[in-house]
């Protein structure tokens, strides 16, 4: 069995009112015919077309908002899924975003966590070569404790209880380290004064054997003469005057006041 077609079922029920509407047409005029055309008859018959007209338009009317109100609905429906379908994205790539931001706050965190241990590693290890460079800056020669005073000083009293940042800490560390290195690696002839076995100061020309040994010479023909030795509490000079000749002889070759030559000097460096 086939169905119905919509149109054929409406336009079936338009005509059904149509006949209706005609049969109370004829009714009313045969009536009127019967009762002799009364005026009455008239107005009853045409009273009942003009509803029957109203009560078809308001069906046509109504017809006509309830598609409109469909549309409109639909249209809204749509809106709202539409609204709905993008707030789930938005919630969607919300949480990939907050997914991200806790990977990059742990990140963080992890390695916030790496950079103190790294810095308290660092803050332990400075206090024991702070101490150590304390130590050695004592067993320097008077000349290159000048040289490194302006570092030396910068070093905490306290080591474990300061307020100069960590690097700065470490720069005045390898200053100074990086000036003792370079004077040990060199031979260096200065003139300064030094104490003698008398407890005299006099001013001698000294050469430094990097910081292993000096030699020195003092006096109007450079017959004084000695060596040094460090020692905790700065160097130690030791009278030699019997090496004069060998340490004046190293001294003028040194400065090019001499031709080249081997000079044998005692050397003992502990």
């Amino acid at each position: 069995m086939s169905k119905s077609n919509p149109n054929t079922l409406r336009a079936g029920r338009w005509t059904a009112l149509t006949c209706l509407a005609a049969a109370l047409v004829c009714l009313s005029i045969s009536g009127v015919g019967r009762a002799e055309d009364t005026a009455e008859s008239i107005d009853l018959a045409r009273e009942q077309l003009q509803k029957w007209v109203e009560t078809r338009n308001n069906i046509s009317k109504e017809k006509k908002e309830h598609k409109l109100a469909v549309e409109m609905l639909n249209e809204r429906t749509a809106l709202i899924q539409e609204q709905i379908d993008e707030t789930h994205e938005k919630i969607e790539s919300d949480k990939t975003k907050l997914a991200d931001t806790d990977k990059t706050f742990n990140d963080k965190t992890a390695e916030d966590q790496k950079l103190k241990a790294g810095s308290d590693y660092l803050k332990q290890q400075i206090v024991s070569m702070e101490q150590q460079t304390r130590d050695l800056v004592k067993r320097l020669p008077t000349p290159l404790q000048d040289q490194v005073k302006v570092l030396s000083q910068q070093l905490p009293e306290d080591s474990a209880n300061t307020e100069i940042p960590l690097s700065r800490r470490y720069q005045n560390v390898i200053g100074i380290l990086n000036e003792i290195n370079k004077f040990n690696r060199q031979i260096t002839v200065i003139e300064h004064r030094i104490t003698n076995a008398a407890g005299e100061n006099p001013s001698a020309t000294v050469m430094y054997i990097g910081l292993g040994k000096a030699f020195y010479v003092y006096g109007a023909d450079r017959e004084f003469a000695g060596y040094g030795t460090p020692s905790d509490n700065g160097w130690v000079w030791h009278e030699a005057n019997d090496l004069a000749p060998k340490i004046v002889l190293a001294h003028d070759i040194y400065s090019n006041k001499e031709v080249p030559a081997f000079v044998e000097l005692p050397l003992e460096v502990k």
